[in-house]
């Protein structure tokens, strides 16, 4: 599938992204260097004020990152983190706006290694989920998001390593995790 848009660079910086009305927008965020990091944030900008989303991703290494921005945001802000032992380098980051039917749909089993978002096809009621045990700890987390991107439930409790969780309806799972995971029907 083509990119709707795809913008590069190496300081921070808010990018105003395409949008579909009604609808989430579907983002890959990838560091370009080994060891650089990166945080994206959703950002709502209106003549009136600007407003910050919490992290939605972080970009670590060159694996791509995929998050959900709901329909509210308007651009994203892409963050570079470093320590004052890195010397800071220039390592750029890429954001890629995918069509949403970039999204995998959950059927059999789907496996991952970083941030990636899958779609919940109507009928999709329960389904098994497994984080890797030592990135479970640091915060993974699994919600869902509905078609039109205005409800986002938080579906599995936050740390929990398996399970089976409960899906509201048809929508995206937004699964948060700096390891491997697995999700089947």
């Amino acid at each position: 599938m083509e990119d709707l848009a795809s913008y590069e660079g190496w300081r921070n910086r808010d990018v105003e992204i395409p949008r579909t009305p009604g609808a989430p927008t579907l983002l890959e965020v990838r560091s370009m260097g080994w060891y650089s990091m990166f945080m994206a944030h959703g950002v709502e900008k209106t003549p009136q004020r600007e407003v910050r989303g919490p992290v939605a991703a972080l970009a670590i290494g060159r694996r791509p990152q995929r998050l959900l921005l709901g329909r509210k945001y308007t651009h994203v802000h892409i963050q570079r983190l470093s320590s004052s032992s890195s010397g800071g380098g220039f390592a750029r980051w890429r954001v890629r706006v995918l069509p949403l039917e970039a999204a995998r749909e959950i059927s059999g089993s789907v496996r991952g290694r970083t941030n990636d978002v899958l779609w919940c096809p109507a009928g999709l009621r329960t389904v098994n989920f497994a984080f890797d045990r030592k990135t479970a700890d640091g915060g993974s987390v699994i919600t869902h998001m509905a078609p039109d991107g205005r409800t986002v439930t938080t579906v599995m409790q936050f740390g929990t390593v398996r399970g089976k969780m409960r899906i509201p309806g048809p929508g995206y799972l937004r699964i948060e995790s700096l390891g491997p995971w697995e999700v089947s029907i």
